[in-house]
């Protein structure tokens, strides 16, 4: 039973690493982890509790039943709020990483929607979710384009060949 763990174990944290930037000093700690959820879930004894989940949360508040202080804490972030938006970059509250765009590195590393992020830490609806330097590029792209603008009608006949 021992080796099928450690197998499982240096699967899982073998995956996890290629698809996730880790520091070379939190895999030992990763792989502790991996192996005492491994084991636990080996006993019976189910995973303990670690850190963030990676799992989305579901819902937008309390279910039928729930009481306000059976909500969830929220969590400590990586980095001080103030310091998580600058003029180029958002840091995740999660991982301490910096984005232009928050929302696709949420979906993609930690398995999390925008406003399950917002909950998590406790968020106001209008937190910046893309940095504010590449929305104004972003605008001024579109802008450029002519999106938002409203185009003549066709006219009938002309582009189409019959």
């Amino acid at each position: 039973m021992s080796t099928d763990i450690l197998r499982c174990t240096a699967e899982i944290v073998a995956a996890f690493v290629s698809n996730n930037e880790v520091a070379a000093s939190q895999v030992p700690s990763l792989l502790r982890d991996v192996f005492q959820a491994m084991v636990s879930l080996a006993e019976g004894r189910g995973v303990p509790a670690a850190g963030v989940s990676r799992e989305p949360l579901r819902g937008r508040g309390m279910g039928e039943g729930e009481s306000p202080e059976a909500a969830p804490a929220p969590l400590q972030p990586a980095v001080p709020l103030d310091q998580a938006v600058t003029e180029e970059g958002i840091v995740c509250l999660v991982c301490g990483r910096n984005c232009r765009s928050l929302r696709g590195h949420l979906t993609r590393s930690h398995r999390m929607d925008a406003h399950s992020y917002l909950r998590l830490f406790g968020l106001p609806r209008d937190y910046p979710m893309v940095a504010p330097s590449y929305s104004s590029l972003r605008r001024k792209l579109a802008i450029q384009s002519g999106l938002g603008e409203r185009r003549s009608p066709a006219r009938g006949g002309q582009g189409s060949a019959v």
